[in-house]
C-alpha cells in the first residue's frame, strides 16, 4: 500500500485560477503553476519554439537518411531477386545483415519521434 498525498493541481499565474478540470489548453511555467493559454501574453514573449524547430529538422535528416537505406536496401533486394538463386548464400547473408542494420536504424528513428 503507497502512501502520499494526491498532487495538488497548479494555477495559473494570471488569472489565479486552476489550471486542471475545465479541459482549456494551459503551460506549466513553474511546476506545478502554469498560465493558461489564452491568459500568455504571447505577443510579448521571444519566439519560444527554437527547441522544437531544432527538433523538426532534425527529424527530417533522420527521416531522409532512412528513405536513402529503405530505398537502397529495396533496389539491391529486388536485383537479387531478379539473379536467384545465383549467390543464393551470399546474398541470404547479406540480406540478414541489410535487415539488422535497417531494423536498428529504423529503431532509433522511432525513439527520436518523440517531441
Amino acid at each position: 500500500m503507497e502512501s502520499g498525498h494526491a498532487a495538488q493541481p497548479g494555477f495559473c499565474k494570471v488569472c489565479g485560477e486552476p489550471l486542471v478540470g475545465d479541459g482549456q489548453l494551459y503551460w506549466i511555467t513553474d511546476h506545478p503553476h502554469g498560465v493558461h493559454h489564452h491568459c500568455r501574453a504571447w505577443e510579448k514573449e521571444a519566439y519560444p519554439f527554437d527547441r522544437d524547430l531544432d527538433h523538426l529538422r532534425y527529424l527530417v535528416r533522420m527521416l531522409l537518411r532512412a528513405w536513402r537505406q529503405i530505398v537502397r536496401d529495396g533496389r539491391w533486394l529486388a536485383h537479387v531477386r531478379h539473379v536467384w538463386p545465383a549467390n543464393a548464400r551470399r546474398h541470404a547473408t547479406e540480406w540478414t545483415e541489410r535487415r539488422a542494420r535497417l531494423e536498428m536504424h529504423l529503431s532509433r528513428l522511432r525513439d527520436k519521434l518523440r517531441f
